[in-house]
């Protein structure tokens, strides 16, 4: 039954960067493609990043003074593994949350740079969660899908797979492919037909300009920084 499966309520999402390296159709996250460099893409537009240091003071404002430590944190891009500085953005996440997941694609895990590396070092230490996507729209694949599962609970790395499909009948499908995963790593996410499908956050979201906007029906009350305005707040749907 669907029920079974984990359900995936975020309180706050962090969009790390506008900046993607894949073009997957039906994809409605406002994306700048690109296989630069990100180093270089970081100095050269430094907009399509969000900085670490303004997500500290962001948080250190927001979710300070006796605020209950928020539940789950989601990062996500673009492709947040294009941001350079993930590892300190998940760090900082940490500091003010119970849990931090990150949606990517996963393609970089088995690759051997030193940034990769350094992430999954950071994951295991805060306890992060690497969120992946298994559909068609992300070119779904159980080969490397395994090959990726298997490293991460290797090195006790937590995980788990989006199945993002339409219908439950294309879910099960679908969950056919990666049998060898248990139910308590599946996650069931309906693919989005336009932006407004899209998960809504309980509290915010940190947008990459630094901006915070929060969720109607928000569980916490803010007061915004009054002196800076890429740490301006706003209320969205």
């Amino acid at each position: 039954m669907i029920d079974s499966y984990l359900k995936f309520s975020p309180d706050l999402i962090i969009e790390a960067t506008s900046v993607c390296d894949r073009i997957c159709p039906g994809c409605y996250a406002p994306n700048v493609v690109s296989k630069e460099s990100a180093e270089k893409l970081l100095l050269e537009k430094p907009e399509l990043f969000i900085d670490q240091k303004t997500l500290l003071e962001l948080f250190s404002n927001l979710f300070s003074d006796g605020k209950p430590k928020l539940g789950l944190v989601s990062i996500r891009g673009g492709e947040p593994t294009r941001h350079p500085h993930l590892a300190s953005i998940v760090e900082v996440a940490s500091k003010f949350s119970e849990n931090v997941f990150i949606e990517t694609h996963g393609r970089w895990i088995l690759k051997p740079e030193a940034f990769n590396q350094s992430l999954l070092e950071v994951c295991k230490m805060t306890g992060a969660t690497i969120k992946l996507s298994f559909d068609k729209m992300h070119g779904g694949d159980s080969m490397p899908l395994q090959e990726i599962t298997d490293y991460l609970e290797k090195n006790n790395i937590n995980f788990i797979i989006a199945i993002t499909e339409h219908t439950e009948s294309e879910f099960f499908m679908s969950r056919t492919l990666c049998g060898w995963i248990p139910d308590k790593n599946i996650i069931f996410q309906k693919k989005s037909r336009s932006a407004d499908d899209l998960i809504k956050p309980t509290i915010g979201v940190v947008k990459v300009n630094g901006t915070f906007s929060q969720s109607l029906n928000s569980r916490i009350s803010f007061q915004s920084p009054a002196n800076s305005a890429r740490n301006s707040s706003e209320v969205v749907a």
